[in-house]
């Protein structure tokens, strides 16, 4: 075991695990140092680190900051004490980074015309995605007994709408387990999914170079890069495959479907709750966490359904037509009334004419 492997043993999530050792192993290599003895060939750590933060320079400041990040971490768990200009220059390049690309979020009608030209195990997850608010890591480790109403469908009982959605906390980026929920066109879409993933998965295990469990438990059975190839089909296939002019990478990639989550339930559920179903650990407190148990997270993501419905429209917005529509028959019967008074007053028009004629002539007489 070399010092990347000792350093990453305590870690367990697959995205994190790549994440360090791709920035350690290129930390080694620019160095040329040798990964089992680094720390006992009494190198100078300092030079070292900032012969990795200027090679950073090329990258994009996202990438670069994360990865300075990565390797501060692991020299200082080493019990290596940076100078004060080092940990200063750490800062400098590491200060009021952002992403470089210039995200665009697509509208309902958007997302629609992109997912027309998807495939069921494509639909199904995209709008999983966007009707859940979960990050695309913690979707693809999801099993079927994280969607307990699943089982529950197969059992034949009455389903409580929204469906439900456990998150672990060993897939969550805050390493806190959380609930989220899934809008009911998508609920539609993956249980027609789930009846044809075991055709899909014989078909993936026949065809596949790699080796593929036709038994694979994961509700969508696919890896990030997977998923993100599908994605980006999608963007191209509907003409919504623009591209950064600095970056030239797509605007509208898939963690912008987590934005739109969060532009389209705000309105209706609320900032506080729209942000206990994304898991920003930092946003709130555990006041708040207190404030809104589950059966209330579910009444207000109810409220905020319609906002990110895709391909149908749920049922409050059938009824708030149906009302409307009552509203305007109403109007309506009230409106014929009127007319119906003020046709009669038209035919008794002249017979009103002589009897005001009279009252007049009457009137002329007594005086």
């Amino acid at each position: 075991m070399d010092l990347i492997d000792d350093f990453l043993e305590g870690y367990t999530k697959p995205q994190t695990l790549r994440a360090y050792r791709k920035s350690l192993e290129y930390f080694f290599e620019i160095n040329k140092a040798d990964k089992k003895t680094y720390f006992k060939d009494k190198r100078n750590y300092d030079q070292d680190f900032i012969k990795f933060i200027e090679a950073m320079e090329k990258y994009k400041p996202m990438t670069r900051k994360a990865r300075i990040n990565h390797v501060r971490a692991f020299l200082e768990l080493n019990n290596v004490n940076l100078e004060k200009k080092t940990k200063k220059l750490v800062k400098l390049k590491t200060k009021n980074t952002k992403a470089s690309t210039q995200d665009k979020v697509s509208t309902p009608q958007e997302l629609n015309e992109i997912l027309q030209h998807g495939t069921l195990k494509d639909r199904a997850l995209f709008l999983f995605l966007s009707s859940s608010g979960m990050r695309i890591d913690e979707t693809l480790h999801l099993v079927e007994d994280d969607i307990p109403s699943i089982k529950k469908h197969d059992e034949g009982k009455k389903l409580k709408f929204p469906i439900k959605v456990y998150i672990r906390e060993e897939y969550t980026k805050t390493n806190e387990s959380r609930i989220t929920y899934i809008s009911n066109e998508t609920w539609e879409t993956l249980l027609a999914w789930i009846k044809d993933k075991p055709r899909y998965l014989h078909q993936a295990a026949t065809k596949s170079i790699k080796q593929k469990w036709e038994n694979d438990p994961h509700i969508f059975p696919y890896t990030y890069p997977t998923a993100h190839r599908m994605w980006i089909r999608l963007l191209k296939q509907s003409g919504y495959d623009e591209k950064d002019l600095s970056t030239n990478r797509c605007r509208r990639h898939i963690h912008t479907l987590r934005k739109y989550f969060r532009i389209y339930v705000a309105p209706a559920a609320g900032e506080d709750v729209t942000e206990l179903l994304l898991g920003h650990k930092d946003k709130l407190s555990n006041v708040y966490r207190d404030k809104y148990p589950e059966e209330k997270l579910g009444e207000m993501y109810l409220k905020a359904m319609s906002g990110i419905s895709v391909f149908q429209k749920t049922s409050d917005d059938i009824r708030q037509v149906h009302e409307e529509l009552k509203k305007k028959d109403q109007q309506m019967k009230e409106l014929q009334g009127r007319m119906e008074k003020f046709e009669e007053l038209l035919k008794n028009k002249d017979h009103l004419l002589t009897l005001y004629e009279n009252q007049l002539k009457n009137g002329k007489k007594s005086a």
